[in-house]
């Protein structure tokens, strides 16, 4: 069809966001990927640490120098807000 509806340009948005942040995070160091990832599984820290046999004070340490690296790697708005939605979870 001719138009767009607000409905799919969401669908395409988000698609599109998801694309651009998966690319970024794969771009991360190891560990700070692996932090990354399992937040976004929903993942308490303590749970994170357990996993990955580091400490909670690790953990933290490698997310926040993820989120700055994501930050630092995108220059969307949207991407920076989504990254923190998904790591909030």
């Amino acid at each position: 069809p001719d138009t767009f509806d607000d409905e799919a340009y969401a669908n395409s948005l988000r698609e599109e966001l998801y694309r651009q942040l998966y690319i970024a995070i794969n771009a991360l160091p190891l560990q700070q990927r692996r932090v990354i990832e399992l937040s976004i599984q929903g993942k308490s820290g303590k749970e994170i640490a357990a996993i990955l046999g580091i400490s909670i004070h690790t953990v933290k340490a490698h997310k926040q120098k993820a989120m700055d690296n994501l930050r630092q790697s995108t220059d969307s708005d949207l991407l920076t807000f989504l990254i923190l939605y998904l790591t909030s979870l």
